[in-house]
C-alpha cells in the first residue's frame, strides 16, 4: 500500500496530462454541461439540493473544469473553486471566461483545503472521495471551513454499477473504447495508465455507495443528512448519451446527499 502522498502525486500527474484533460473538458464537461436539458436538469437538482434564500458563498471541491462551479455562479451564488491541476484550473477559467461567469478558482488539495474555518455557506464535491487518499480527513476539513448551519453536497454515481464486472459488460467497454479511439473522439495518450488505475484501487472509497458516503458524512459530525432526488438528470443524461457510449458505458444514477453543520 503506498502512501497517500504517493498516490497524491500519481494523481496530480495523470489529471495534468494533456490529451487527458481535453478529452474530459470536451466529452463531459462540453458534452454534459453545456446549456440543454441535461444541464438545466443539474441546476435544478442543486438548487433543491441547496434550498436557498439569498446569495450564498460556495466552494466547489475538486472542481476540475468548473462545470459546477459555473452551475452555482449561474445560480447567482459567489463561487470558488479547488483543484490540485493547474492544467484543469486553467480549462475551468477558460469556460468561466467564456460564460461571462465571475468564478474565482484557486490551486490547492483537497484534503487541506487553503481557507479559514467559518469561510463558506456551501462546500459541494463531486466524484471526488473515491480518488482521495484520507475521505475521512477530507470531509472533516470541509466542514471545518463551513459556516454554522451550513450546507456539504456530495455527489457521486453508484460505483458498483459503473464498475460491472462481468463478461458482456467488460467486453462491451473493451470495443466501446476501441471505436471511440478508431472515431477520434478519444485521442492517443487519453488515459492516465495503469499505475493511476491501480492508485485510485488503494483508496478507501474506490467503490463507494451512497450509504458509505453517508457513514462518512456522520462521522465528521453532519446532521440532518438527506438525499436530492436525481430522476431528472438521470433521464436526461440518458436522452443525450451517445449510442456508442449508452452501449458500451451507459449513464449510472447520480445520488446527491447533503448534511447541515451543527
Amino acid at each position: 500500500m503506498r502512501s497517500a502522498a504517493d498516490l497524491k502525486r500519481i494523481f496530480q500527474e495523470g489529471w495534468n496530462i494533456p490529451a487527458r484533460v481535453d478529452n474530459y473538458v470536451r466529452t463531459v464537461a462540453e458534452g454534459e454541461f453545456c446549456e440543454g436539458a441535461t444541464a438545466q436538469a443539474w441546476r435544478s437538482a442543486l438548487e433543491t439540493a441547496l434550498s436557498a434564500v439569498g446569495r450564498l458563498k460556495v466552494l466547489d471541491v475538486g472542481t476540475g473544469p468548473g462545470v459546477f462551479a459555473c452551475l452555482y455562479a449561474q445560480m447567482g451564488h459567489e463561487c470558488i473553486g479547488l483543484d490540485f491541476s493547474n492544467r484543469m484550473l486553467a480549462a475551468a477559467r477558460q469556460r468561466a471566461a467564456e460564460l461571462t461567469l465571475d468564478c474565482a478558482f484557486v490551486f490547492g488539495d483537497a484534503e487541506e483545503p487553503p481557507f479559514d474555518a467559518d469561510s463558506f455557506d456551501c462546500v459541494s464535491s463531486r466524484h471526488l472521495l473515491f480518488n482521495l487518499p484520507r475521505p475521512g480527513v477530507a470531509v472533516r476539513q470541509w466542514v471545518r471551513i463551513l459556516k454554522p448551519g451550513g450546507k456539504l453536497i456530495l455527489i457521486g454515481d453508484d460505483s458498483g454499477e459503473r464498475r460491472s464486472s462481468t463478461l458482456a459488460a467488460g467486453a462491451r467497454r473493451i470495443l466501446g473504447r476501441s471505436l471511440r479511439r478508431f472515431s477520434g473522439s478519444r485521442p492517443r495518450g487519453w488515459n492516465a495508465g495503469p499505475d493511476y488505475i491501480k492508485a485510485v484501487s488503494e483508496c478507501p472509497l474506490f467503490r463507494h455507495t451512497a450509504g458509505a458516503i453517508q457513514a462518512v458524512m456522520e462521522a465528521a459530525g453532519l446532521q440532518d443528512i438527506r438525499s436530492c432526488p436525481t430522476e431528472d438528470v438521470y433521464y436526461a443524461r440518458l436522452k443525450s448519451c451517445p449510442l456508442i457510449r449508452r452501449w458500451s458505458f451507459p449513464p449510472t444514477r447520480p445520488f446527491i446527499l447533503i448534511g447541515t453543520t451543527p
